[in-house]
C-alpha cells in the first residue's frame, strides 16, 4: 500500500495561533501559494484517489492536486481535524486566562489531554482506523496536522515516546510505501 499523507496550506487558525478543530477556517495567501507550490510534487506520481477532510483548509488544498492530477476528491468526516471542545475558537492567551487549570494539564499532558467537551487522541486513532479500512492505493490523504499524527500512530511508525519524530508542517508531504516512510519535501 502507498499513500500520501498531506497537511493543508497555512490557515487563518495557523495564522492567529487558535486551536480550530472542527472549526472552518480559510487558507491564508501564502496557505494558497503553498498548497500551490506542494501539489507541483505530485506532478509525475501517479495517484488513484484524493481523499479530503472537508474543512474548507484541506479541501482547498486538495483542489491544488485535483487540478494538477484530474482526479476528484473525496471528503470524508472521518478526516476532521481534533475537536478541541471547549479551547475551539481560542488563542493560547484567551485559555489560559478562561481555564488556567485545563491549559497547566494540557502542556502537562500534551497529545493525551482530554479536551473538555473535545475528543481524546484515542477518538481520533478510532476514526482513523476505520477510515483506512477501504482506502485506495496510491492515495493522496490531504487533513490535518493530529489527524495525521494519529494515522502515523495507528501504522506504528510513531509512538507514546517518539510522537513528534516526523514534524508535520502546513503542505508537508509524507509518503508511506509498506514499511517505509519519507518526505516529498521538507
Amino acid at each position: 500500500m502507498k499513500i500520501y499523507l498531506v497537511r493543508h496550506g497555512e490557515s487563518e487558525g495557523n495564522y492567529k495561533r487558535i486551536y480550530c478543530g472542527h472549526t472552518n477556517v480559510e487558507l491564508t495567501q501564502n496557505g494558497v501559494l503553498q498548497a500551490k507550490s506542494m501539489a507541483a510534487l505530485f506532478k509525475d506520481v501517479h495517484i488513484e484517489k484524493i481523499y479530503s477532510s472537508p474543512l474548507s483548509r484541506a479541501y482547498n488544498t486538495a483542489i491544488e492536486i485535483s487540478k494538477l492530477k484530474n482526479v476528484e476528491i473525496e471528503t470524508s468526516d472521518l478526516l476532521k481535524e481534533r475537536y478541541f471542545g471547549d479551547f475551539e475558537g481560542l488563542n493560547w492567551k484567551e485559555i489560559e486566562e478562561k481555564y488556567p487549570e485545563e491549559a497547566k494539564k494540557c502542556i502537562e499532558q500534551d497529545i493525551w489531554y482530554e479536551y473538555k467537551n473535545g475528543e481524546t487522541f484515542d477518538d481520533v486513532i478510532k476514526r482513523v482506523s476505520i477510515f483506512l479500512e477501504n482506502i485506495t492505493d496510491n492515495s493522496v490523504i490531504v487533513a490535518h496536522g493530529v489527524l495525521i499524527r494519529s494515522i502515523l500512530y495507528y501504522l506504528n511508525f510513531i509512538g507514546y515516546d517518539n510522537m513528534y519524530d516526523y514534524p508535520i508542517g502546513n503542505c508537508h508531504v509524507l509518503c508511506i510505501e509498506d514499511d517505509n516512510i519519507h518526505y516529498l519535501n521538507r
